[in-house]
This record gives C-alpha cells, structure tokens and sequence, in this order.
C-alpha cells in the first residue's frame, strides 16, 4: 500500500543519503592524511608547507564529492608569520602549476600582496593584518582551488569570517570534520541553477602526525582542509530513473530548513 512504499522510499533516501555524506568526509580524511604524510617525508615544517597538484586534487574530489572549491589554511601564529610569508613568496609554482593545469591563459597577481596574510573588505580590498583577527592565530589560504576563480583568496585570513571561527573552534575542541550551517539560505531561495542551491563550509582536520582513530584530540593540529559542499550533492543517485517528482524535504541541526526535486537520480 502507499503508506508502506513510501516508509521503503524514505529509509533508501536516508541510506543513500548517508552513504553520499560518509562518501565526501572519507575524501577530506583521505587528502588530510596526504598533507600529513607529504610533510613528512619531504621534511617540510608546519605551517611551511605546499602539496603539489593542488588543484589536479581538487579537480578529483569535485568529480567524487559534488565540492566547489578547495583550500589548505595552516595555523600560522605571531611567531611563524614573518617565515610563512617568507615560505610563500619562495614557493609560488603551484599558482602556475594550476593555471598550466587548466590550460588557462588567466593572470594571477604575483605581486608582494599576495605572499602576505591579509584580510579585506568588499570588493576584496586586501588589508595587511598586523595582529590575529580571533583566538591568536591566523588561518591563511596558503593554497585555493580553482585557482582560476580562487585566486584573489589566496593568503586571505580565514579567522576574519565567524563561519571559520566556528569551525577552527569547533574542530579545534571535537578533532573531528565539522560542517557549518547553510550559508546561503536566503539567496538560494527560488533560484533555478545549482550554483545557488543551500551550501555549507566543511573543515577537516590536518595533523602533524598520523593520528590512530579515537587519538584525534591529543594529535598537534597544524591546520584545516576547507571546502565548499553544496547540499544536493548528498542527494544525488536517490532513486532510479523513471521516479520522478518527489519532493525531499531537510532541516539540519542548526534549524535550517529547505527542500530539493528528486527527478530520479537527479535534484
């Protein structure tokens, strides 16, 4: 009867959903655990610290996990920024290595301003930051992705956004992936393409060393991996094709509601 197909429906939307949610955290954990090991077999020093083929990287986990963009923000503090900026402006290949990558016949501003930590006001005016913004650490973007769309983020002092605040404290406390509320709830709000649909930030953990599981908490936090995941992407591959019109609809933990199309295997 109806009532028992739809109970069928609604427990295969839960698994897949879960399956897709647990599928994206897996590719944090396991880029995570390549900055980790890269630094320490090419014995490179914490926040002093560049993966090559960033954005070949980014390119793979956007096809697997639905994300928007990438980036690796190190814990740098008063004592290691002067180094930092030093490290960056010494290390800049991978910006021309994601342009190569893309083919891409775009400029990225080398100048000093980028190899500095900053912040900035709209339009992206870059205010050199003197002191911390919050909790006495900077959270620089020392690599973005797409670099071709990123990069006016590049050094951008992530600790001037309350979003990451959150989620540095979050993590910082839990030693676990964290997701942000929806942070565009009421521009997405009637929009027909999936750029604007609901999207939250995620912030996962990198280590100094390999952490064993359950030890997270007491391994040295050396920075996050961020990224942009957009919602649908946890809904997609629902159902099978010739199921069409089926309405989902979500509230998260942070009292956030909204609702997707389910058109078979697409939202």
């Amino acid at each position: 009867d109806f009532e028992t197909r739809y109970k069928d429906f609604a427990n295969q939307v839960l698994e897949v959903s879960q399956i897709n949610a647990e599928n994206i955290f897996g590719i944090f954990e396991t880029l995570s655990l390549e900055f980790t090991s890269l630094a320490r077999a090419t014995k490179q020093t914490w926040p002093n610290v560049t993966l090559p083929e960033f954005d070949a990287r980014f390119e793979h986990v956007k096809k697997l996990g639905g994300v928007t963009s990438l980036g690796f923000t190190p814990i740098v503090t008063q004592q290691t920024k002067a180094g930092y900026e030093a490290y960056k402006a010494e290390n800049r290949e991978w910006i021309q290595e994601g342009l190569d990558y893309y083919n891409s016949n775009a400029t990225v501003d080398v100048s000093d301003r980028i190899f500095y930590v900053t912040s900035f006001v709209p339009p992206l005016e870059h205010l050199y930051l003197d002191e911390p913004a919050q909790d006495g650490v900077y959270l620089p973007g020392a690599q973005v992705a797409p670099i071709t769309v990123m990069a006016p983020y590049v050094n951008m002092d992530a600790m001037v956004n309350p979003i990451f605040q959150r989620l540095y404290r979050t993590v910082s406390r839990s030693g676990r992936k964290v997701l942000s509320e929806v942070v565009n709830l009421e521009r997405a709000e009637g929009q027909t393409e999936p750029r604007y649909w609901p999207r939250s930030m995620m912030a996962a953990p990198l280590y100094e060393n390999m952490a064993s599981p359950g030890d997270e908490k007491d391994m040295q936090l050396v920075g996050l991996v961020t990224s942009e995941v957009p919602w649908y992407s946890y809904f997609q591959n629902l159902v099978p094709e010739g199921i069409d019109g089926m309405i989902l609809s979500v509230r998260n933990t942070c009292n956030q509601s909204f609702a997707f199309l389910i058109e078979g295997p697409d939202v």
